[in-house]
């Protein structure tokens, strides 16, 4: 019956953080979540079981857990030109493997506090990132130049000159021009007077943001 309860538990917890990441239409939701927890604490409990049987390690099997999850978070990761998405997914995924394994020892206490440590980031560190979004803007700047490095710098200084910090940068060439990509992170009101500036700026043709 201890078993029994165990996949229950797991089913409850990866269930709960699930069903918030499902109400965030998040790639990996409530199923995800709830069968990543669920095959930890079945892959932990079969790995104590065999172990123990044949007089092995028991944590042999359970150890491969933690690098088959890492799979599942890495297809999670998609980078969109110099975005970066589904750090946090993939950060979940590995979590919640974690709270499964820890379901399968019998740690249950430990295994409650991590899920609901887990959802309680999940929901309020949320919106204090939307605060602090609402302070400092992070955007990508694509803009269109000549293919003169002298211009590129120029364009990087007027940037930091108007207190944005530059945290990526791409440039590509087409068509006989530069097209920069900078994403650039800052106070929002600076955007505008940024975006002006570089308007103006001799050999820069566009902006687009």
């Amino acid at each position: 019956m201890e078993d029994l309860y165990k996949l229950l538990l797991s089913v409850i917890l990866g269930g709960i953080v699930g069903l918030e990441r499902e109400y965030h239409e998040k790639p990996a939701g409530f199923r995800t979540n709830l069968l990543i927890c669920m095959g930890s604490t079945l892959f932990t409990m079969i790995s104590l079981y065999v172990g123990h049987a044949f007089n092995q390690d028991p944590g042999r099997i359970a150890a491969q857990i933690i690098s088959g999850v890492g799979f599942l978070g890495a297809g999670a990761i998609l980078r969109e030109g110099i975005k970066v998405t589904g750090l946090t997914t993939a950060a979940t995924i590995w979590l919640m493997s974690a709270v499964g394994m820890a379901i399968g020892y019998g740690y249950y206490s430990i295994s409650i506090g991590a899920a609901g440590i887990t959802l309680l980031v999940q929901i309020f560190f949320t919106k204090f990132e939307h605060m602090l979004i609402q302070i400092h803007k992070r955007e990508t700047l694509r803009i269109k130049c000549e293919a003169d490095f002298e211009v590129v710098e120029r364009v990087y200084s007027q940037i930091e000159a108007n207190g944005l910090k530059i945290l990526r940068r791409k440039l590509n060439k087409t068509e006989g021009r530069f097209l920069m990509e900078v994403l650039v992170v800052g106070a929002r009101n600076s955007f505008g007077e940024t975006m002006q500036n570089l308007l103006v700026l001799e050999g820069v043709s566009d902006i687009e943001n």
